[in-house]
């Protein structure tokens, strides 16, 4: 790390220019910046020249989340990658940011900060949500609407026979509307990732459940080849819903050219 440290000096090429890095002391001052640091800095009209300075005074713009992320990582010597949002002036970033420990005699004593800027690519990823979403708001309002129909039907045959299967049959419509909602209020509006025993194949049927209506508009036929029901997996329920969807979505698009027949999707664990 010595030698990655005499790198951000102004007298050393910089390899990844648009990379901001900063180095920290165990008392949490800055040490050295680079010079993308020092220009994203003066272009968010914040003092330049922070050497010296405590983190949260030289950057006041950091969440205090991360600022205490620094003191965690001086208790656990762990290395840290997370996504953090800073408002810099007028702008809004988004960085990808790594911190890493330098340790003498098993203690950290210097802690090494690469801020990578990725707005841009996650505003793409935003964009390509926001369009998901909307085939997926199309096929719910199908779902629904079939969902009505089959209400409907069954009020009719109510009205002019005795029909004892009409209560049951109406719980369990509201109860399968309820869960495409669900599953679409989870896909709209991200929440903070939270890993938990996930049963795959249950994430899997939300997914088809909210792709209901791209699959009969393309002909699209699901053939389920599940071969670890029972079994759970350590994994982000939300977050692996979107990744699943999204990849029915693509192969709808995929097939749509099939014709008539359309074609099968198979979705296996």
């Amino acid at each position: 790390y010595g030698s990655f440290i005499v790198g951000l000096d102004d007298d050393t090429p910089e390899v990844f220019p648009q990379i901001e890095e900063f180095v920290l002391d165990a008392q949490l001052r800055v040490l050295v910046t680079n010079r993308s640091l020092r220009d994203a800095l003066r272009r968010g009209g914040r003092r330049e020249d922070v050497t010296g300075l405590p983190l949260a005074e030289a950057i006041p713009d950091l969440p205090p989340a991360m600022v205490s992320s620094y003191e965690e990582l001086l208790i656990t010597g762990r290395k840290q990658t997370t996504v953090e949002t800073l408002h810099l002036g007028d702008s809004v970033l988004t960085l990808e940011t790594t911190k890493a420990p330098v340790f003498e005699n098993d203690q950290v004593v210097q802690i090494v900060t690469s801020m990578h800027d990725v707005t841009d690519l996650k505003r793409a990823e935003e964009a390509h949500r926001l369009a998901t979403l909307g085939q997926v708001a199309a096929g719910v309002a199908h779902e629904f609407n079939n969902l009505l129909a089959g209400m409907m039907a069954k009020a009719d045959l109510a009205a002019n026979t005795s029909d004892d299967d009409l209560p049951e049959f109406v719980k369990r419509a509201c109860a399968h509307g309820a869960e495409v909602c669900q599953g679409l209020l989870a896909f709209g509006k991200p929440s903070e990732p939270c890993r938990e025993p996930t049963y795959v194949e249950q994430v899997m049927e939300a997914a088809i459940s909210l792709a209901a209506g791209r699959l009969q508009d393309t002909n699209t036929v699901v053939r389920r080849a599940y071969q670890t029901e029972g079994e759970r997996i350590c994994a982000d329920r939300a977050q692996l819903g979107q990744v699943l969807l999204n990849r029915i979505i693509n192969a709808c698009d995929a097939m749509s050219g099939v014709g008539k027949a359309g074609g099968t999707l198979t979705v296996g664990t």
